[in-house]
């Protein structure tokens, strides 16, 4: 079935520790909107973060190809 139901029994202590956590995402926690570990009852930010993170793009020269 899913991923994450057959390493359950592997759950995380802390939501830093789950492969799902995502610490930069503006409005939510975890790629899951319920935590599949049942660390945290949900992963919707009480308040926003005051920015979210992109990457800066990649600059590709023509003739390093």
């Amino acid at each position: 079935m899913y991923e994450y139901e057959r390493n359950r029994c592997d759950s995380p202590k802390r939501c830093k520790g789950c492969s799902y956590h995502q610490p930069r995402w503006k409005y939510r926690s975890c790629y899951f909107v319920h935590c599949p570990y049942g660390v945290m009852e949900s992963t919707i930010r009480r308040t926003p973060l005051k920015k979210e993170y992109f990457p800066q793009k990649e600059v590709v020269k023509m003739r390093d190809i």
